[in-house]
């Protein structure tokens, strides 16, 4: 496979810059600050992640064109961007892509995002993304069983309804403990006034009852008595009197039996009811109270327990998706905030070590066109440097970094005032 990269004019870039790898490896662009590497990577950007806003100042001064020119011949495809100054000073821009037979693509921008497989993630720009969208950027790159954004809404909606739960819990409990405790001696339901009220006029009618037989009673024993002392002043009279008598008797015995057949009755216990009716009364309604708020606290509290289990079913099947997840570094996983490795913040690690991570996980798919972009080379020392060239070979990756420090012109493509001094 061969790939050719070529900058004409554009930005500070003099003149055409063109290199070509050897194959998949790790392409760095050497030079002081100022001196055009960054220029010639942008412009290659500008081919693989294209934007229709104008890149400022995209024309060398004093020129009139610049151009950015990428060749894959094992693609076999040719991408071309073309930027104009009109007379009037404004800049137009054109974006091509053909095959290497000159046939020319309905879609630059159709072909690349095909090429490279939808968007992909630069390494040196997702170092400085905050944590949030680093941990949305990396599980793009992850498969999960389960869409963890809509697994986390749903646990926010059943953990803010267990907060309310508990906080009605909490309510009751207090309610709860403002009561006296249960009396068993109280009735479960509130006594009727109008109830004892009426008791007692029966028991009134009753009595009433027994003084009129007692009195039936007096009356027939006063009328026989003087039956008795007629009879013995008028002996004469006995006979005809006797029969009379044995009347009165067996009158007198049925009255004495109906007398005696009931007993008064006591309205003390009614009295003492009525007596501490509003006492008693007072006892039930609150305790009606308590049993209402300790069903209603036995409720919420099974209803906050059953959330919890929800709760945790769903942490565990997060935890249990994100542990079976295929990530592309070995450690590397993500936390309700951002992205870990090793269980270490991605923020907490060195420099080096972020653009390092970045590149691996921004290398994981699998596009067609392997080629990606380092802004910020110069975060990797030589032993890093060293593992991102071995990295870029076994897995046919292109990565081009812009690199000034240290040795890195022994070994890259030197740029010196806007030209492409040595390759």
């Amino acid at each position: 496979m061969t790939q050719t990269f070529t900058a004409t004019n554009f930005k500070r870039l003099i003149g055409e810059a063109t290199i070509t790898p050897s194959g998949n490896e790790l392409v760095v662009l050497a030079g002081e600050n100022r001196a055009g590497k960054s220029s010639f990577r942008q412009a290659m950007q500008s081919l693989l992640k294209y934007a229709s806003k104008l890149i400022p100042d995209p024309i060398h001064e004093g020129q009139d064109e610049s151009r950015a020119e990428f060749i894959d011949t094992e693609l076999g495809v040719r991408l071309l961007r073309v930027w104009k100054r009109k007379a009037d000073g404004t800049i137009t821009s054109t974006f091509s892509a053909y095959a290497l037979d000159g046939a020319k693509y309905p879609s630059a921008v159709a072909l690349v995002a095909e090429l490279m497989g939808g968007n992909l993630i630069d390494p040196s720009e997702f170092v400085g993304f905050d944590e949030k969208k680093q941990r949305d950027e990396l599980l793009r790159q992850v498969e999960l069983p389960f869409d963890i954004d809509k697994l986390d809404a749903e646990r926010k909606k059943i953990f803010d309804g267990r907060t309310e739960k508990n906080g009605e819990v909490k309510r009751l409990t207090a309610q709860l403990a403002g009561f006296v405790p249960l009396d068993s001696t109280v009735p479960d339901e509130q006594v009727s006034a109008a109830s004892l009220y009426a008791e007692m006029d029966a028991i009134r009618e009753h009595n009433v009852d027994v003084d009129r037989r007692k009195d039936v009673a007096e009356r027939a024993c006063i009328a026989r008595t003087a039956l008795d002392e007629r009879g013995k002043a008028l002996a004469i009279e006995m006979d005809a009197l006797r029969a009379e008598r044995a009347a009165m008797l067996a009158a007198e015995r049925d009255a004495i039996a109906a007398a005696v057949s009931i007993a008064p009755q006591a309205p003390d216990a009614v009295a003492a009811q009525l007596a501490s009716l509003d006492e008693t009364n007072t006892k039930v309604r609150e305790q009606i109270a308590r049993a209402a708020i300790a069903t209603a606290l036995a409720k919420s509290t099974a209803d906050s327990e059953g959330l919890t289990a929800k709760l945790d079913a769903i942490d565990k099947r997060k935890a249990d998706g994100l542990a079976a997840a295929k990530f592309p570094v070995e450690g590397l996983n993500v936390s309700d905030e951002g992205i870990t490795v090793n269980e270490l913040s991605f923020l907490s690690l060195s420099e080096s070590e972020q653009l390092w991570v970045a590149l691996r996980i921004a290398t994981a798919g699998n596009p067609k066109l392997k080629l990606i972009f380092l802004k910020n080379g110069d975060a990797f020392d030589d032993k890093t440097l060293a593992k991102v060239q071995a990295y870029a070979a076994e897995n046919k990756w292109t990565i081009i970094a812009d690199r000034g420090r240290d040795n890195s012109a022994d070994f890259g493509f030197v740029f010196e005032e806007g030209i492409l001094a040595v390759a």
